[in-house]
């Protein structure tokens, strides 16, 4: 049996189901990008907020340790690390983020694939 677009049924049941699985993986993909994301961020927030409390603690006993003729220039070396450090920790989330692939790659790139196959067919 044909459809008037001369399609079987066969052929358009293969066609939706082939749609389908696409919608399905677009769905998965999404999932796994919000998962990756929120990920990332929960991690991100942990390292900060770990390292702050370490970075105070291990300041207070650093100053505390030392003699009160020490603890100016301490204290200086200690900020100046303390900015280093810093600098350093958002390099390496910055090259964190240059290196994953943007979010939807396969998406997108499924998305071109269809296009210029649609625009071929013209």
């Amino acid at each position: 049996m044909e459809s008037r677009t001369g399609e079987t049924t066969a052929e358009a049941r293969t066609a939706t189901t082939e749609r389908l699985v696409d919608e399905l993986k677009s769905v998965i993909e999404r999932a796994e990008e919000k998962a990756r994301l929120v990920r990332t961020l929960v991690l991100t927030a942990g390292v900060f907020f770990l390292a702050g409390v370490t970075a105070v603690m291990a300041t207070l006993t650093i100053v505390f340790l030392a003699s009160e003729s020490a603890r100016p220039p301490l204290l200086i070396g200690l900020t100046v690390f303390y900015v280093l450090a810093t600098v350093a920790a958002c390099l390496a989330l910055r090259k964190h983020f240059h290196c994953a692939p943007p979010p939807f790659h396969d998406t997108v790139s499924e998305l071109k694939k269809d296009r210029d196959w649609l625009n071929s067919r013209k």
